[in-house]
This record gives structure tokens, C-alpha cells and sequence, in this order.
């Protein structure tokens, strides 16, 4: 599993293992505040967005070597199923592509812009061809409920519905 732990100085990404007594491990954890991650399909790349000299960057990170991309300007990356393509916001509030051209290392191609976004929207779907995306649009309804649930102690109830298998 990978989040986001945040304080209050900033926030950093970090990985837990479901082993029993497994503990949080950093997997972008500094200074800078990291958020949104997205694994690669084959798990062996994270990527974020992190805030770097006073603006938003896409970063790559190779797990394994702990090295570090800056792809580009935006927000909130999202892998597309094959790995072989990254999308994200941009400055712009736009969705852009990038080709995945290597994995060890990491490298990429131009970046396109694919989709202008609608009210600073940046939340998206990409089909697993790629050919088609799904942007939330604004609603303008007076009824709309502006709540959040919050589920606490999920573990205590995933074990309890969950058997565990143990040696």
C-alpha cells in the first residue's frame, strides 16, 4: 500500500508491506511536500507530484534505485494501464500525455496536451487503450450535498470480514 503521510510542516509519500509487523517505509519523503502518487503497473515506478521551488512538479521515481524525474510542470499523474504511457494536469489546467520511451532508466518524450479541463478539474480516467478519458464535469444544482464520510479503525473491520491465513 502507498500514502500520503502528511504533518504539519509537509507531507511525504511512504510504502507499508502486508507482512505481520511490517513498518512504513519512505518511498519520497523530504522537504518538499509529495502528494498524489500512482504506482506503475509493474509496481516498479512512483509517480507524484511533489512542490519544488515554489511550484507543482510530475516526478518519477525509480523504486529500486531511488532516483528521481522531473517530467514536467502539473499535478496528479496517472499511469496508463500498459505503463507505457504517464498522464497528468498541467499548469494550464489542461490533461497532457507523455510517451514512456525507457524503465531503467526512466525516460519520456515530448509532452501533448490531450484534454483542456473544465473549473480546474483534476481527477481522470483513462481507458486501458487509451482512446478515451473520463473528466468529472461541475454540477450546477442547487440540491447537491457537499459532504465527506470518514471510516475509522478500517483495519479492525477488513479483519474482521476477512479471514486470515496464518502457517
Amino acid at each position: 500500500m502507498v500514502f500520503v503521510e502528511m504533518s504539519p510542516s509537509n507531507s511525504g509519500i511512504w510504502r507499508l508491506d502486508f507482512t505481520e509487523n511490517a513498518t512504513p517505509k519512505p518511498l519520497a519523503a523530504s522537504d518538499d511536500d509529495e502528494l498524489l502518487p500512482a504506482l506503475s503497473p509493474e509496481g516498479d515506478l512512483l509517480a507524484y507530484t511533489a512542490f519544488v521551488s515554489g511550484e507543482w512538479v510530475v516526478t518519477v521515481s525509480e523504486i529500486a534505485t531511488r532516483r528521481r524525474y522531473q517530467v514536467g510542470p502539473g499535478w496528479a499523474p496517472l499511469w496508463s494501464r500498459d505503463g507505457s504511457r504517464l498522464f497528468y494536469s498541467d499548469k494550464s489546467d489542461s490533461v497532457v500525455r507523455v510517451e514512456v520511451t525507457g524503465l531503467a532508466p526512466f525516460e519520456w518524450g515530448a509532452v501533448t496536451r490531450i484534454k483542456d479541463l473544465v473549473d480546474d478539474t483534476r481527477m481522470l480516467d483513462v481507458t486501458p487503450d487509451g482512446k478515451r478519458m473520463l473528466v468529472p464535469r461541475p454540477v450546477e444544482d442547487e440540491r447537491r450535498n457537499d459532504s465527506i464520510a470518514v471510516t475509522l479503525n478500517w483495519f479492525d473491520e477488513l479483519r474482521s470480514r476477512v479471514p486470515s491465513v496464518r502457517d
